[in-house]
């Protein structure tokens, strides 16, 4: 074989059927397909190889009947989103929208391999850019930037290191003509360079296999995420419990600690719902053991904790310690169940319980004998598990290549099966609580995924440092992994890696409580960071951003309903709003987000009291003083600890409920909905979504659904009869009005009195401990709101002023 690079070649056959084209070219094969209308499939290959995938929730959708021409010098495949044509004679492909406008267009390279190494390159466009990739650092748009897939334990990463931990290879692509997006559904070590060392092309390469490169085309960015989790899938509902607060370290025990930290909790007031165990709280770090002497009675300790508000999360990584007399690895090993070299002898590597082997996820017998392992937990109680180290990560990070995975029945390398070793492990973790605990949803958190993670587990961006650079970075992280579908995502506030300082724990402690997963977090031998740990006033803002993550538990609990259901995440790019406004690429405001549609998120450092921000079309509002500012502007804000940049987007709404120490507590019946002034060019719709919070009963419509439009045209708020089998918790509704001036209001057609607050707050005024200005006005409150209260009906309810 040729050491240079050569050409795929010309296409030589071509032969057609309702569903598919297959192509025979000089130096390979490719097929064509589709999966709906809007996602276009292209498997390329250089030589034969099993068509499955890990990340593809339903493969049979890919044989779809289709529109094929077979032209004289081109394929033509026609769906009514858009075209995908190729070139015969040089097997370039161009992906068209419906009127015919080339989005993304095979540069004259095309596709080309050295050895089983292939390359599809793309012409880069002028001012293209490219979002996604899911956890990835560096800049928000991916420019002049490229990045490896492939699954690494990157402890203490800087800013721009790559590869990282989890391998999700999709992105978003915007450019002058329109939006496509795209996915390469390929577990082996894969590139993404997009116009890094060269002013040409962008290009897609696999060390190894096909490119299997799914085209996904859109009117909007909203349609391309929602289209690429049609493909693999939507976030699990996760139970309501691991949405609250989370607290962690590296590693709290023995027992009397993890009782104290709950005390402390409750004795402060500051809402919490999971407390976890690291590594620490195993036998010799024994997975599926707890230690007999810093934990003698776990059953009890864990249910003590169920009862004063408190789920548990454990660790669970995959290194089985090799040890005569212990089950897992004396099973695992009789049964064959652990990953091999090609000689047969288990592949053994040293981790926390020295040296261990590995269970091969890949393997359906393996993954069903883990669910029963799982019954361990199960049977404490604990349906909350932490996958970690699962890269998998070993002392001198070198896992051989030649390590033989069942991958499904297919025998295959490592090279093949790292990228979805993580994820299968996850899956068969959530699997294994739901096979033992058949109507609880469970929580998986992991470190390590594929592309279809969402279906599973919760992500959160590993070993992150106790910087001002990593906290920012962690909202780009989110922003691109919501792009990819993983809305339940998160990074541990305060950092886990160095010394925090109290300003930026309260500073990353506030940004969190606006993101899916709100973990705090940090490393063995630091000092303490809990929210009391950094003196009275950081305790306080803690509290009121904990506080106020509790408080919007109907709006986040909804969001990740919608999740569920269409795959839109809670974490937003601004590009899905507003995708031609250059400002929200600049480095200065590319942390910036939505939380929903009607939140927006500033992030700021913590060694300044000042924030530049970047507001979009529209009117925005101070949540916290209702100040008003106009989109399309900058501002230069300053924001002292005790505050933060938040703020509501004219023409939506969010809901709030009473204050709750845990999300099993019953909050007291008023459901209040906090409707901005503005308009953002349509009807504002929200689905207002409440169920049982832990089982899966919503499957069979126990659940509460009602959706809630805003109509500023007509002054009006439409609420929709309400759908599904169970009564809101929510008796009455506060509608609260900011920015309006309102004289008069009618519900259902009959008027109705307006009552205003004289002093609305979202947050506490924290403690001033200089009693000489003990009475000084904090300024975060909003002043003379009117609102009006009434009934939850069951019907219809339209609000008109």
């Amino acid at each position: 074989m040729s050491r240079l690079s050569e050409s795929i070649g010309s296409v030589e056959k071509v032969e057609l059927n309702d569903s598919k084209v297959s192509l025979k070219l000089t130096n390979g094969s490719a097929e064509i397909s589709s999966f709906d209308e809007q996602v276009f499939r292209i498997s390329i290959r250089i030589k034969e190889e099993r068509d499955f995938s890990y990340a593809i929730t339903d493969p049979a959708r890919i044989n779809r009947e289709i529109n094929i021409d077979d032209l004289k010098n081109e394929i033509s495949i026609s769906t009514t989103k858009g075209h995908l044509k190729i070139n015969k004679d040089q097997f370039l492909i161009d992906l068209l929208d419906q009127n015919g406008k080339s989005l993304l267009k095979d540069d004259s390279l095309g596709t080309r391999f050295i050895g089983n190494e292939l390359t599809v390159y793309k012409r880069l466009k002028e001012d293209e850019k490219f979002l996604g990739l899911g956890e990835k650092t560096g800049p928000l748009n991916k420019r002049g930037r490229a990045y490896v897939n492939w699954n690494t334990d990157q402890f203490a990463y800087s800013p721009d290191d790559d590869p990282m931990y989890c391998t999700t290879p999709f992105y978003i692509g915007i450019n002058q003509d329109g939006f496509y997006g795209v996915f390469l559904d390929s577990t082996y070590k894969s590139l993404f360079n997009f116009g890094a060392s060269n002013d040409r092309f962008t290009s897609i390469t696999v060390e190894d296999g096909p490119l299997n490169i799914y085209y996904i085309l859109g009117d909007n960015l909203a349609e391309i995420t929602q289209a690429y989790c049609r493909l693999t899938g939507t976030q699990a509902l996760p139970p309501k419990w691991s949405l609250g607060y989370q607290q962690c370290r590296y590693s709290y025990y023995p027992e009397h600690e993890i009782r104290n930290l709950a005390r402390t909790f409750r004795d402060k007031k500051i809402p919490a719902d999971v407390l976890y165990f690291d590594i620490h709280y195993m036998e010799d770090y024994k997975v599926f053991t707890f230690h007999n002497e810093r934990f003698p009675n776990p059953k009890k300790l864990i249910s003590d904790l169920k009862e004063d508000g408190f789920r548990s999360v454990v660790i669970v990584d995959p290194g089985i310690k090799v040890e005569e007399g212990y089950d897992a690895y004396e099973e695992g090993r009789d049964k064959g169940y652990f990953m091999k070299y090609p000689d047969g002898e288990d592949f053994t590597a040293q981790v926390w319980p020295g040296w261990s082997n590995f269970p091969d996820f890949t393997n359906p017998e393996v993954r069903d004998w883990w669910k029963d392992k799982i019954g361990y937990y199960t049977d404490l109680d604990i349906t909350g598990i932490w996958n970690d180290m699962n890269e998998i990560a070993s002392w001198g990070q070198s896992t051989p290549d030649l390590i033989i995975n069942d991958y499904d029945g297919d025998k295959t390398s490592h090279k093949k099966a790292r990228n979805v070793y993580g994820m299968q492990m996850a899956r068969s973790t959530a699997e294994g609580i739901i096979k033992n605990k058949p109507n609880e949803r469970p929580f998986v958190l992991t470190r390590s995924a594929y592309a279809g993670i969402q279906r599973f587990a919760a992500v959160w961006t590993g070993d992150n440092v106790s910087t001002d650079d990593h906290m920012l970075l962690g909202a780009r992280m989110l922003v691109g992994m919501g792009l990819c579908g993983m809305a339940f995502a998160g990074n541990d506030a305060g950092g886990f890696v160095g010394e925090t300082t109290g300003k930026l724990f309260a500073r990353w402690i506030a940004q969190s409580a606006f993101t899916p997963f709100f973990r705090g977090h940090t490393m063995v031998n630091s000092t303490d960071a809990e929210p009391w740990s950094f003196g009275e006033e950081v305790e306080d803002v803690s509290r009121n951003f904990i506080e106020l993550r509790y408080k919007l538990m109907p709006y986040i609990y909804s969001l990740f309903w919608q999740a569920h259901k269409d795959g839109m995440p809670l974490v937003r790019s601004m590009a899905y709003y507003w995708p031609g406004d250059s400002q929200i690429y600049d480095g200065a405001f590319e942390n910036q987000y939505l939380f929903g549609d009607s939140i927006m998120v500033a992030p700021m450092r913590s060694d300044t009291d000042f924030v530049k921000i970047y507001f979009p079309e529209g009117e925005w509002y101070d949540i916290f003083t209702d100040r008003k500012v106009q989109g399309q502007n900058t501002s230069i804000l300053e924001y002292e600890i005790a505050k933060y940049p938040l703020f509501a987007r004219g023409g939506s709404f969010f809901t709030e409920q009473s204050l709750v120490q845990n999300t099993n507590e019953d909050h007291d019946g008023t459901l209040k909905i906090h409707l901005y002034h503005g308009n953002i060019g349509s009807k504002y719709d929200f689905v207002h979504f409440e169920d049982d919070n832990i089982s899966f009963e919503y499957k069979d419509e126990k659940y509460y659904q009602r959706r809630i439009s805003y109509d500023p045209a007509k002054n009006e708020l439409l609420f929709n009869i309400p759908e599904g089998k169970m009564e809101s918790s929510f008796k009455k509704i506060q509608l609260i009005f900011h920015g309006f001036e309102i004289d008069n209001i009618s519900i259902n057609g009959s008027g109705k009195s307006l009552n205003k607050i004289e002093q609305y707050r979202f947050i506490s005024k924290i403690s001033n401990f200089d009693p000489f200005y003990n009475n000084e006005d904090d300024g975060l409150h909003a002043d003379d709101l009117p609102f009006v209260e009434f009934e939850n009906v069951e019907g219809e309810i339209r609000v008109k002023w």
